[in-house]
């Protein structure tokens, strides 16, 4: 596990919500804009600890 930081969250969740930007947008989409891929990445949504800041869209999205 990567140490938290300023915000308390640790460096892959920052890099996550850095990825969402302003729109919903895909699994897919997160993982390029991320760099996360693979199965870590859908397993940390919806984020826990960060309540209001990712919100579940119909068809898989997330904003």
């Amino acid at each position: 596990m990567q140490n938290p930081s300023a915000t308390g969250l640790d460096k892959e969740y920052e890099m996550l919500l850095d990825a969402l930007g302003f729109e919903p947008v895909t699994h897919d989409t997160l993982a390029v804009r991320s760099g996360l891929f693979g199965e870590a990445m859908p397993s940390m949504l919806p984020m826990p600890g960060v309540p209001g800041r990712v919100t579940p869209y119909p068809g898989g999205r997330h904003g």
